[in-house]
């Protein structure tokens, strides 16, 4: 769909479950989850199509690979990598042909990881672990070097988005069980502060524009979900669904300020 909520195309139809899905920045490639077998015996495996929801092409083989699920998927920004999580909570990258498959940050024996999200310029992974005791924010070298804390609040820290720009990270703080708002950090992990007003409650999924300029963010509200944008400047937010079953938004690169 445009960026203002209009123009809102199907791209799959099929008997599975199709979700997670990922724009590439430059607009061409769609990565996505799709459940192949449904139940605790099946698996979920990674697909590409085109934007257009031609060319559908897996890439990954769980049952094979012995980790069942393959979830959360991410382009890296040249296009050519993506970082998912595995059923066992271990972050790993793959070309985007399905070649070249390596795993970047194993689980602990108390904690696993999520959310995988690269950083500007893809020399980094940053994603949320409570391998500290509690879900905070951390961030790893592509390579599974340097690993390192972000956020160590008396909070639940999740879901973290790294702005195009290379300056700020946007993720989920839980504080209380009135559910999650959206907060923006440098990426340095300094300067946290809360980006949704109080009014949005149970919010999660933040993705930010290409510009940096907004953060698009599902919102759940009497078990409906609908699909806001907040601009970092001014912190107004914007409606654009209706239908109470929208979710994982994904913005592409040909984004303007009109909503096109």
């Amino acid at each position: 769909m445009n960026a203002d909520g209009s123009n809102q195309t199907r791209l799959t139809n099929n008997d599975v479950t199709d979700d997670a899905p990922c724009l590439s920045r430059d607009g061409s490639k769609i990565v996505f989850c799709s459940e192949e077998k449904p139940g605790p015996e099946g698996s979920t495996n990674l697909y590409t199509m085109n934007a257009d929801g031609t060319n559908r092409t897996r890439i990954t083989d769980c049952d094979a690979l012995g980790f069942q699920h393959a979830m959360e998927p991410q382009w890296s920004p040249d296009g050519k990598r993506i970082v998912f999580l595995s059923g066992y909570s271990e972050i790993y990258v793959v070309d985007a042909d399905g070649s070249n498959l390596w795993r970047v940050v194993a689980a602990t024996e108390t904690a696993g990881n999520g959310e995988p999200e690269w950083n500007a310029d893809g020399t980094q992974i940053v994603f949320q672990s409570a391998r500290a005791g509690q879900n905070n924010i951390w961030k790893v070298n592509a390579d599974g070097s340097q690993l390192q804390r972000l956020t160590s609040e008396a909070a639940s820290d999740q879901q973290p988005s790294c702005s195009p720009d290379g300056q700020s990270i946007a993720f989920i703080r839980e504080k209380s069980e009135d559910g999650g708002q959206v907060w923006i950090m440098k990426a340095d992990g300094s300067g946290q502060k809360p980006l949704s007003r109080d009014t949005i409650k149970n919010a999660v999924h933040p993705t930010w524009s290409p510009d940096s300029r907004s953060v698009a963010f599902m919102h759940a509200q009497d078990r409906y979900w609908t699909i806001y944008r907040i601009n970092v400047d001014s912190r107004e937010e914007e409606k654009l669904t209706n239908s109470g079953r929208d979710n994982c938004p994904s913005w592409g690169q040909a984004f303007t300020p009109s909503g096109e």
